[in-house]
């Protein structure tokens, strides 16, 4: 039995209302809308707390309806970024098969118009979105993965005008957003789940005066907005002359609802050759506890297919201080499949490397880093084992692709600690886990101006940002920004 069959096999006992598209090892869950079943890992038995996940998973339901009951929305232009026509015909060849050696690049691709496809399936909904900078070029598909949002992937770089395309990530996105409050201890929910099944509509006013809107295949609404913005200053040089460059980044963004909270799940395409991974929590506070500080934890699965999807391999990298004024920094290899923690003293990164080199020799890499958070979350509730690492490594493998089957909805220890067993993570086919929490402790700036001299919270909070990078990492052979061939004297 192939695993498309055995995908759609699991989720014939979701019900109405539910359907997977997936080809090979890219899978995707575009509707759902039945609730999850009340279980120990998410809440105890009892009328209250059926009705609290039932109120849950109709906001949900209804937010989404809501946005999209609008008049037809304008699609505004894209600011310098390209939405390419999906090939329909060469789509569902462009999807990863386990085992399969990569196919040669086609004979335009030598062409500097040359742009790869993206992966397509009917029903899909998906987009192919260009930007070119003065030094880098992106290219990225976008996918609405219904209830696991949107994802990226492929994505695929140029590192110079003249370079060819190389890929960087296969498939990345949120695999779950856990939000677990601290009073209400058998109030936990995740927020992609089978309550979802599409992306927010979106209004120019949503992208500002640097976006775009994008419509997706098979959607009548725009779901994604798209920016380019000035990030600062890249680099500059003080030393014998005044010179700088400003950098910039391409954004592609949508909303995962949640309920009473939206999701800005967020994506950086930098013109340094970086990615930046975000999740933003914005919205209002639970009606029936306006005041009860939460969580808001995303886990990330990156497929990172660095020039390809085999030979990577994984490393961690470790700086040591001790207390002769000396320091050590080493990189050390993962070894084997298994988590670990983000260690603040120690700089600690995860670095994937492909068996490719640049002119130096030197094997090309990125560094995953954490961003934007000021701690880390561990939790403690059945299901949530999975909490106690920040980072984890797995092979990939075309079977475990349990997170993306809303009738087997499970936390992330039924879908990621099966994969953990021990398997080697030197120059195989990657995958990364990431996990990334916002601390919500409410406060009076969650309030409304018609709260003012009552004990009511109505208003709208701030976003809650948290997320992580991915650094080139000996990816280019010199400054990806057109640094001076000398900066001092």
């Amino acid at each position: 039995m192939t695993m498309v069959s055995k995908l759609l096999l699991a989720l014939m006992g979701a019900g109405a209302g539910v359907s997977l598209i997936a080809t090979g090892g890219m899978s995707y869950a575009q509707t759902a809308q039945t609730a999850p079943p009340l279980s120990s890992a998410t809440a105890p038995s009892g009328a209250a707390a059926a009705a609290a996940y039932e109120r849950l998973g109709r906001r949900i339901r209804e937010g989404i309806r809501a946005s999209r009951a609008a008049k037809p929305l304008p699609v505004r232009g894209t600011n310098g970024v390209t939405q390419l026509p999906i090939d329909k015909v060469l789509g569902p060849s462009l999807f990863k098969r386990e085992g399969r050696a990569p196919a040669p690049p086609p004979p335009q691709a030598r062409s500097l118009q040359y742009v790869p496809g993206c992966p397509y399936q009917n029903g899909m909904k998906t987009a192919s979105l260009l930007r070119v900078f003065a030094d880098v070029s992106w290219h990225v598909c976008v996918t609405d993965m219904g209830m696991k949002s949107l994802w990226v992937g492929p994505v695929e770089l140029k590192r110079t005008p003249t370079s060819p395309w190389m890929t960087v990530l296969y498939q990345a996105g949120l695999a779950d957003i856990f939000v677990p409050y601290h009073q209400r201890t058998w109030f936990r929910p995740y927020d992609l789940n089978p309550w979802v099944f599409a992306l927010d509509a979106v209004q120019p006013q949503d992208a500002g005066s640097t976006g775009g809107t994008v419509v997706l295949t098979n959607e009548t609404v725009p779901t994604v907005v798209t920016e380019v913005r000035d990030r600062g200053i890249a680099w500059l040089c003080k030393q014998t002359t005044s010179i700088r460059r400003r950098g910039q980044e391409f954004i592609v963004w949508g909303i995962a609802d949640g309920g009473n909270y939206d999701n800005i799940v967020q994506y950086s395409f930098r013109d340094d050759g970086s990615i930046g991974f975000r999740l933003g929590n914005t919205g209002y506070s639970d009606p029936s506890s306006p005041d009860e500080p939460h969580m808001h934890t995303g886990l990330w699965r990156v497929d990172m297919d660095l020039n390809g999807s085999a030979n990577d391999t994984a490393y961690y990298e470790i700086h040591n201080e001790y207390n002769t004024l000396t320091a050590s920094d080493t990189i050390a290899p993962v070894g084997n499949e298994g988590g670990f923690k983000w260690i603040d003293i120690q700089f600690k990164s995860l670095l994937i490397q492909d068996a490719s080199t640049n002119a130096y020799g030197h094997r090309l890499g990125y560094e995953f880093t954490p961003a934007v958070q000021n701690g880390v979350a561990r939790h403690f509730g059945p299901g949530e084992q999975w909490t106690q690492d920040d980072v984890y490594v797995t092979r990939y493998h075309s079977n475990e692709l349990a997170w993306t089957i809303p009738a087997n909805w499970s936390t992330p220890d039924g879908y990621l600690a099966p994969t953990i067993n021990g398997e080697s993570t030197n120059n195989q086919d990657l995958v990364e886990w990431v996990k990334a929490s916002a601390h919500h402790h409410p406060t009076d700036e969650d309030r409304s101006i018609n709260d003012l001299s009552t004990t009511n919270t109505t208003g709208v909070t701030l976003v809650h940002w948290s997320g992580f990078d991915i650094e080139p990492h000996n990816l280019f052979n010199t400054n990806p920004l057109g640094g001076p061939p000398r900066c001092g004297p």
